[in-house]
C-alpha cells in the first residue's frame, strides 16, 4: 500500500507535505469510479480497527453526525463543525484497546477552511491510582483545506500524567478547548476511516 503511487484522473498525484501526513492534490475528482476504486483498494490496513464512520451513533457528546456528501470510504462519514457549541466528541472503547503492539495512528480529515484552530487529539488511558486525567495527547493544526491522511507515529503522543500505557485505551477524543485552543464557528471537519498500525 503506498500513497505516493496514487494517481487522479487528471494527472495529479497525492503529495508528502510532512511526517506524519499526506495532502491530497486540489484537482482530485472524488466522484469519479476511477478513483473511487482506488480508494476502495487502498483503505489502509490497521492492525487495531477504530471506526470507519458508516455509523456514528457511538461517538459521544454530540459533535459528530453522519455524512454522506464527502466521503472517501464507505457511504458515509462523519463531520463535525459548530465548535463553539459541540467542542469535542469522543468514541469509548469497552473493553479498553490494546494497541501496544502498534506503532501508528491513522486516519483521513477533512478541512472545509484554513483558519489554525488547534485541535487536540486525546487517547485516553485512564490509571486509578493517579489524580486527574491520564491520556496521550497530539495537537492537531487545521491549516489546510481538502483531505488531508494522517500517520502518527504513538511516539509522538505527549504523555499526561500516568497512562495506564497502551495495553490499555478507554477512548479516543477530538477537543477544540482546552490546551490554549479556542473553538472557531467556522472550522468544519469530516473524518473517514481511523484505526491503528503498523509499518
Amino acid at each position: 500500500w503506498s500513497l505516493e503511487t496514487w494517481v487522479g484522473r487528471g494527472g495529479d498525484t497525492i503529495a508528502l507535505d510532512g511526517a506524519n501526513y499526506f495532502n491530497l492534490g486540489s484537482n482530485f475528482t472524488f466522484n469519479s469510479s476511477f478513483v473511487t476504486a482506488r480508494f476502495t483498494q487502498g483503505v489502509p490496513e490497521a492492525k487495531v480497527f477504530v471506526d470507519d464512520f458508516q455509523d456514528v451513533t457511538d461517538w459521544q457528546w454530540g459533535g459528530l453526525v453522519a455524512d454522506t456528501s464527502n466521503v472517501l470510504f464507505g457511504n458515509s462519514a462523519g463531520r463535525w463543525r459548530n465548535h463553539p457549541v459541540t467542542a469535542g466528541m469522543s468514541k469509548v472503547f469497552s473493553p479498553a484497546l490494546d494497541v501496544s503492539a502498534n506503532q501508528y495512528l491513522d486516519f483521513w480529515l477533512y478541512s472545509k477552511v484554513a483558519n489554525n484552530a488547534g485541535i487536540e487529539l486525546t487517547l485516553d488511558s485512564e490509571n486509578a491510582a493517579t489524580t486527574g486525567g491520564d491520556y496521550f495527547a497530539y495537537e492537531i493544526k487545521i491549516d489546510w483545506t481538502g483531505w488531508r491522511y494522517f500517520r502518527i507515529p504513538l511516539n509522538d503522543f505527549i504523555s499526561a500524567r500516568t497512562p495506564l500505557g497502551w495495553n490499555h485505551i478507554n477512548s479516543v477524543s477530538f477537543y477544540a478547548n482546552g490546551w490554549n485552543h479556542t473553538p472557531q464557528a467556522d472550522t468544519d471537519l469530516t473524518l473517514n476511516y481511523m484505526g491503528f498500525g503498523v509499518k
